[in-house]
């Protein structure tokens, strides 16, 4: 090869080597998010310590330091990583005692984390720290309150329960039916023979199971068709419709850590439904979407 082609070789590589160098220094750092979370870590245990030792205005600056990093973090980590990562940021949220975002925040980790014990004792406990004077509850339609198992069993799950019941239901009464035309098992003086007790039993019970987790199932297709949110300002007026021009929609105001339901969105106004079946219209910047 002569000295030209070399010399040409070279600094072609040369200048290929200079396009990828900024591209390869771009690339962040694996250990880049673990680190910002270490950092959230690490102010979130400082200002329990102040808080403990009386510094309130200390323990606030660094549970709001704490904060930013938490959400930096979820910004960065992948999603299965970020149910307890908002977890934390609830927790955050409500040492500030901003309980409205604290249970946006739990209501995130809970789609993530669904059954956590933990998770649930502290939802319970942000809603109990709510100053509501009206809608109540947790943001979920009427009839939710029993069907509350629904939430701590994946929709797979529940499917596969359909399904199961379904079939056995249907076995169980087809075994029924045919006691019943055979005759052979008739009843007798103290009432139907014990297989057909047996069957009518389980039939009941598989046809009861197949209703609620039809149900459960409902209930979930028609949640996740409205968004749900959560009143995050201190106190918000509620109107009969999409501007302050209209009367106020309750005779009180919505307060912190109301859960509702997304009807419809209309020029930065949001059309909410309440869980004890009201409905008002409430800023957009009153509320966050979860």
């Amino acid at each position: 090869m002569s000295e030209r082609a070399t010399t040409g070789t070279l600094a072609a590589a040369v200048g290929l080597l200079l396009c990828i160098a900024p591209s390869l220094g771009a690339q962040p750092s694996p250990a880049a998010p673990h680190a910002t979370l270490e950092r959230a870590t690490a102010l979130f245990g400082e200002g329990n310590r102040l808080a403990a030792a009386g510094d309130e205005a200390g323990a606030r600056e660094a549970f709001g330091g704490a904060l930013l990093w938490y959400q930096r973090a979820a910004a960065e980590l992948e999603p299965a990583v970020n149910g307890r990562l908002f977890y934390n940021i609830g927790n955050t949220y409500l040492r500030l005692d901003d309980v409205g975002r604290a249970i946006a925040a739990y209501r995130r980790a809970e789609r993530m984390i669904p059954g956590d014990r933990n998770l649930g004792q502290s939802l319970d406990h942000a809603r109990s720290l709510r100053q509501v004077s009206v809608g109540g509850g947790d943001g979920r339609w009427i009839g939710a309150p029993l069907l509350a198992w629904h939430r701590f069993i994946p929709s797979a799950v529940r499917v596969a329960m359909l399904l199961v019941a379904f079939n056995v239901a249907w076995l169980a009464g087809a075994g029924l039916l045919l006691l019943r035309r055979r005759g052979s098992e008739g009843d007798g003086a103290a009432g139907p023979s014990a297989p057909r007790r047996w069957l009518r039993g389980v039939t009941i019970a598989a046809t009861a199971l197949v209703v609620a987790a039809a149900i459960s199932l409902t209930v979930e297709t028609v949640e996740q068709r409205r968004p749900a949110g959560v009143i995050v300002t201190t106190q918000v007026e509620g109107r009969l419709g999409d501007s302050l021009a209209y009367d106020p929609s309750h005779s009180a105001p919505l307060t912190a850590g109301i859960e509702f339901r997304v009807i419809t969105r209309r020029g930065g106004w949001l059309h909410i439904a309440l869980p004890d079946r009201s409905r008002s219209w409430v800023p957009e910047f009153a509320a966050e979407l979860l």
